[in-house]
């Protein structure tokens, strides 16, 4: 992944929690009202709703692994989350911290053949978005970067 920022088109949200995971409602609070503030979302098809809810399960399963596994051990950290849309209808959802670097590989997602509690997060963040991609930035920090492709005619 190249470490260039797109830049973003139209309106930009951010958000910056504590790494607790009684934050996790919180986000799902904010990509939904950044969605439905930005897109009008009372004019778009029966799809948005479900998809919404889609990028809603990615982004609090994603965050949720970033508390856990990221700032497991450490002090009580930061993400700063940023919303913006790339293209039309293309929701791009930024999160940066400063814990362990979040490992995703696009290649290797498990499969999952039986549901089971625990360890399926990266298989059911892939099956929720379009993109996941993540890298260590220059300054230490580890930035993922969730794109979805929303319905929106």
């Amino acid at each position: 992944m190249n470490s260039k920022t797109q830049k973003p088109v139209g309106r930009t949200a951010e958000l910056v929690i504590g790494s607790d995971l009684s934050n996790l409602s919180e986000v799902r609070q904010f990509l939904r009202q950044f969605c439905e503030s930005a897109l009008q979302a009372e004019c778009y098809p029966e799809e948005f709703a479900g998809e919404l809810a889609e990028l809603e399960l990615a982004a609090t399963e994603l965050v949720s692994n970033i508390i856990r596994h990221g700032f497991e051990g450490l002090p009580e950290g930061v993400l700063n989350i940023e919303c913006w849309f790339s293209g039309v209808g293309q929701l791009v959802m930024q999160i940066i911290h400063a814990g362990r670097p979040y490992t995703y590989d696009e290649e290797n997602v498990p499969e999952v053949v039986m549901p089971k509690e625990g360890g399926m997060g990266l298989y059911l963040i892939s099956m929720c978005v379009d993109s996941i991609s993540n890298f260590v930035r220059p300054d230490g920090t580890s930035q993922i970067r969730l794109i979805k492709t929303l319905t929106l005619n």
